[in-house]
């Protein structure tokens, strides 16, 4: 997937060890440990898992500031940068929350093809981490130090230099729409990928000041400078780099997008000249009228055009009212000069802010589910809806998140997936992700007759190679043992699975739960409190909390986030045999049955002869409980009026004691 492109959860968790986006709560991590306490700040190491979400691919020194991470979400399927401030900035938790809320600003930008996504802030070991796309392609100020800026001789280095500017200038016409000015406009913090897309980052982090900041006399030129000299979080000092910032910057004045169309313009000049000779980029008329005077520094380097001159010494008018009205003004004039230069229209089209909008509101979706806000993800893919009614990848995700929560059948999912590929015809998305519902329902040989008819502009690229690979193993090893899992002390005596198979629940002999990732057969959570062997066990439909029963005659409920047992409901006078919780699980309020092999008396017991009952499944609406006994047939319990009806062959005096308890 680009760079930008919207994110889609992944199916093939059987395969591979990439788990879904919408996945396990996102604290579940080794047995009876969280990633908190697992992982230091500063302290991860490449091969690292976090929060059994994040694989720890490279580390990064970032100076004074800290440290930043490539790590690999599994769950997306693609590479973050987690940005991780040292410890020492945070002197209190005010801080920490200041940092939080400036660092918010930039995941509010959403998607935009020139700008650094910031998907999330979150805390580990109570330090707050900044969780960004990562662009691979190293920063604009490496391209310039290492001369890759220029390569191909001055002709193509000058429609190089004119082509990041626009990117540059669209990347911060976006921010500026949104109300937001970045402070600390510099060629560090423009990201480029391998094929010449900028991309500018670290919006918000300009206030976000460590404690002390250090003063701008100290730190001038520091954004070369070495670890022991950059003491700031992610920005060169109080908020600003003194060799690009603007004369109201260093005057404490004020601050709005003129600002930082001084600072784009300083850039630009760096660019020109090839390095920073200045500290002060208050100065950056004189420097300008330096450079017209003297020239490139070496062969290597492509003049300036007299209009970009002209247009930089608009930009580095004292008094912001002078300068550009905007970003849009300087990209017209930009386009005319590289249309004037080269004889061609520029080639990259102007970004489309419906498209982008609704893949914007997709992403930052699926970042909620990360978080485990999955109410407010709904929110936002309804608005993306709204947007592009025939949005892939939101009316993917919505239907998935749904269709896992019990609240969405297949079929109808499969539908909608189906209109939106009639929506968008040639297009080789819709059909990929169809196939990823039948690859999750278990219906390989559907889904492999999809992906063979994916047309030609998909069918080469990784996911879909991939999902076609699933498919056909799958189909293969259909029927095998693929995995096992071994810890409990005591004979298993019950299992279930998640609605999606990627978690697993087991009861034991020793009086213990466990949960365990499917994906890789490691035991996630041992949950420990009945006095007597596990009898049965239930997941609700979103994986959120557990239910048990056992031979100590409770039933108990679980955070399966926390582990902790948060209700014991009590009543039988005998082994409580059979649990499921309702369908509507995910709402904390479902009625729970239990089966205990005596008849019982409380409200809501259907009390008949005493027979065993072995299972205890509820219907799809939540409205009836069903019990499966030792005698030779089933019978059905009404749970909304008490009354009972027994299946073929078991009349009254053969049915069974229900019971059902409201969680509220």
């Amino acid at each position: 997937m680009g760079d930008s492109s919207s994110k889609r959860s992944s199916p093939w968790w059987w395969l591979s060890d990439e788990s879904p986006a919408v996945s396990l709560p996102p604290t579940v991590t080794y047995e009876g440990r969280s990633a908190e306490a697992e992982t230091t700040a500063g302290l991860w190491k490449p091969g690292d898992v976090l929060l059994d979400l994040y694989e720890v691919r490279e580390v990064f020194t970032s100076g004074g500031r800290g440290l930043v991470y490539r790590v690999h979400h599994r769950g997306w399927n693609m590479d973050l940068a987690v940005k991780c401030p040292r410890s020492e900035f945070f002197q209190s938790e005010q801080d920490k929350a200041d940092f939080e809320q400036e660092a918010e600003t930039w995941v509010k930008l959403g998607l935009h093809p020139h700008l650094a996504t910031c998907h999330y802030i979150r805390r580990l070991n109570g330090i707050p981490h900044v969780f960004a796309e990562y662009v691979a392609g190293g920063s604009l100020a490496e391209w310039i130090r290492s001369r890759k800026l220029y390569a191909g001789g001055p002709t193509r280095a000058l429609e190089r230099i004119l082509d990041i500017a626009i990117q540059f200038a669209w990347g911060l016409q976006h921010a500026h729409e949104q109300g937001l000015v970045h402070r600390d406009v510099k060629p560090g913090n423009v990201l480029m990928t391998s094929d010449g897309i900028a991309k500018v980052t670290d919006f918000g982090m300009a206030r976000a000041k460590p404690v002390g900041a250090v003063s701008c006399a100290y730190a001038s030129g520091s954004e070369y400078a070495s670890g022991s000299e950059q003491n700031t979080i992610l920005v060169s000092a109080g908020g600003l780099t003194p060799a690009f910032c603007s004369p109201e910057q260093i005057q404490g004045r004020p601050v709005s997008r003129k600002t930082d169309i001084w600072s784009w313009g300083v850039s630009l000049l760096h660019m020109f000249i090839g390095s920073t000779y200045w500290s002060a980029g208050y100065l950056a008329a004189s420097i300008l009228a330096d450079y017209r005077e003297r020239g490139p520094a070496d062969a290597g380097l492509p003049p300036m055009p007299l209009p970009l001159a002209e247009l930089l010494q608009q930009c580095f008018q004292a008094n912001p009212e002078d300068r550009p009205r905007d970003m849009l003004e300087i990209i017209t004039v930009l386009q005319r000069l590289y249309a004037q230069t080269f004889g061609r229209s520029y080639r990259r089209p102007a970004p489309q802010a419906a498209k982008a909008r609704a893949d914007a509101l997709n992403n930052r979706a699926l970042s909620l589910c990360d978080l485990n806000k999955h109410d407010e993800a709904e929110q936002l893919w309804q608005e993306a809806l709204t947007i592009s009614p025939q949005h892939p990848e939101s009316t993917y995700n919505l239907g998935l998140t749904r269709w896992r929560g019990g609240r969405l059948n297949a079929e109808t999912l499969r539908q909608q997936l189906y209109e939106v590929g009639q929506a968008h015809p040639g297009e080789w998305l819709p059909a990929y992700l169809l196939a990823r519902v039948q690859l999750e329902e278990g219906d390989w040989r559907s889904a492999l007759e999809v992906l063979e008819r994916v047309p030609a502009s998909g069918a080469g690229l990784d996911e879909v190679r991939a999902a076609r690979k699933a498919a056909q193993d799958c189909l293969h090893n259909s029927g095998r043992l693929v995995r096992r899992f071994t810890g409990h002390n005591g004979w298993v005596s019950s299992v279930c699975t998640g609605r999606t198979g990627r978690s697993i629940l087991s009861g034991s002999a020793d009086g213990t739960l466990k949960l365990w990732n499917a994906m890789n057969g490691r035991c996630l959570r041992t949950l420990e409190g009945h006095a007597e062997w596990v009898t049965s066990v239930g997941l609700s439909a979103d994986g959120r909390v557990a239910l048990s029963g056992s031979a100590d005659r409770t039933l108990r409920l679980w955070q399966i986030e926390t582990g902790e047992c948060f209700r014991i409901l009590e009543g039988h006078r005998n082994w409580v045999l059979a649990v499921a919780l309702s369908s509507d699980g995910r709402l904390l309020s479902p009625v729970v049955a239990t089966v205990s092999s005596n008849c019982g008396t409380r409200p809501r017991a259907f009390a008949c002869a005493r027979w065993t009952a072995m299972t205890a499944p509820f219907s799809p609406c939540a409205t009836a409980a069903m019990a499966g006994t030792f005698c030779p047939a089933a019978a059905i319990a009404h749970c909304c009026c008490g009354t009972s009806r027994a299946g073929t062959g078991c009349g009254l005096s053969r049915a069974i004691a229900i019971k059902c308890w409201p969680l509220r």
